[in-house]
């Protein structure tokens, strides 16, 4: 689980995301809960996910409180 959590960091680092911005994330599987997870860290202002399988929904909502 390293490598796909240092892949988040550096997409995190690499699109400066941070302090009272505004993140999309389009998936909830294990990286999109990865990312999620970091912009919650970074403090970011809105967070919007899509869901492409309605099932992925309960889980992010479960990661992102």
């Amino acid at each position: 689980m390293i490598e796909p959590l240092a892949c988040c960091i550096r997409g995190l680092r690499n699109t400066g995301t941070g302090f009272n911005d505004t993140v999309l994330i389009i998936g909830a599987g294990p990286i999109g809960l990865m990312h999620l997870q970091l912009s919650l860290i970074a403090v970011s202002l809105c967070i919007f996910i899509l869901f492409p399988q309605i099932i992925e929904a309960p889980v992010a909502l479960v990661f992102g409180t």
